[in-house]
């Protein structure tokens, strides 16, 4: 027997099959459950700017994301958790090519959170419609250049600049694998 190799793929009506073992309704509800999974199977990564965070302290900061497989990003969480006293948190995602060079910003418009939305300011965009789904207050709304990236391919946060006694930033950054 042999094995089935994976491959991240939606089930159309059209292969669905009269007359098989399987009935046509058994089909579709697994066709439908693969689909759900393939959509919906995100994954995410973190980086949190733990204590007071401003610029200088650090120019790249929390590691980077890097995948085996080829991946695609579907949304980008914000969360402040003490509001600054005055200025904006500005931070870039940048690119690492899999030779190890970085190929600049991931945005044409970098995001940037200003003081005054509150301490717990939670933002969150879904990448794949441009919904905001979270968040109102003073942002400056990500606009993205680049979201699919290859396998082995990284993203590094930037600290581009840091609100005046703001604490505990976390960027997360949902994607999904394809094939």
């Amino acid at each position: 027997m042999s094995e089935v190799s994976p491959k991240k793929q939606d089930i159309c009506t059209e292969q669905i099959q009269e007359g098989s073992i399987i009935s046509e309704a058994g089909q579709r509800l697994l066709a439908s459950n693969l689909n759900f999974h393939n959509e919906r199977n995100l994954k995410e990564h973190r980086w949190n700017l733990n204590g007071t965070y401003k610029e200088g302290e650090a120019s790249y900061i929390d590691g980077h994301l890097v995948s085996p497989y080829n991946y695609s990003i579907a949304s980008i969480s914000i969360y402040n958790y003490i509001d600054g006293n005055a200025d904006s948190t500005e931070f870039d995602l940048e690119y690492i090519d899999v030779n190890g060079v970085n190929q600049g910003s991931i945005f044409s418009t970098i995001p940037s959170v200003s003081s005054g939305n509150g301490n717990h300011y939670h933002y969150m965009l879904r990448v794949v419609d441009d919904v905001e789904l979270v968040g109102s207050g003073t942002i400056t709304k990500p606009v993205f250049l680049k979201t699919q990236f290859n396998a082995g391919e990284a993203i590094i946060l930037k600290l581009n600049l840091g609100m005046v006694s703001a604490e505990d930033l976390t960027v997360v950054i949902h994607y999904l694998e394809e094939n």
